[in-house]
């Protein structure tokens, strides 16, 4: 199958999830998952940053066209799919991690820990934005610091869960 069409199936599922199962779950008003940002992740790094942004940009606004929402999924996966290409590029040898034969951070290529602690810094750069995006009041900054904590340690479970289940390299 051709790679860009296994993306965009790819990313179609988790929009569909999203959008379909989990914006229809109301699992606490102070806990929203958006475990879509799994698909993030599961990019291979050998893409260049303006082919990342691109796909970013078309997945958050597919998202934003199925969920009603006003660019707030766009902005947010754009910028952490930005801070992603710059925390890959920064804090990992990427030439290593190739050379292990991944062409994504994954748990096998850096470790069980240091994953968790990858992941959740980008889920929570994520989730921090989208709740700053969606409640766009500075004063609210405690509240929003609480949803995405909250938010982020289920869908740092979600996504680990999910790359337990489907192994896309």
């Amino acid at each position: 199958m051709n790679s860009w069409l296994k993306w965009f199936f790819t990313a179609l599922v988790w929009a569909l999830i999203q959008v379909y199962l989990v914006d229809q779950l109301n699992i606490a008003w102070w806990i929203k998952p958006l475990p879509y940002v799994y698909f993030i992740f599961i990019l291979p790094f050998d893409i260049n940053k303006f082919g990342n942004l691109v796909i970013a940009y078309f997945f958050g606004l597919s998202i934003d066209i199925l969920s009603g929402t006003i660019g707030i999924h766009t902005a947010s996966t754009l910028v952490t799919i930005f801070v992603k290409h710059f925390i890959d590029h920064r804090f990992f040898n990427l030439d290593s991690i190739q050379l292990q034969g991944n062409n994504t951070i994954n748990e096998q290529a850096i470790g069980r820990m240091s994953y968790i602690g990858y992941a959740f810094s980008i889920i929570f750069i994520h989730h921090f934005l989208f709740f700053l995006l969606d409640y766009f009041n500075l004063t609210q900054l405690p509240l929003i610091f609480l949803l995405s904590a909250t938010s982020s340690i289920i869908t740092l479970i979600i996504v680990f869960l999910a790359s337990k289940l489907t192994r896309i390299q």
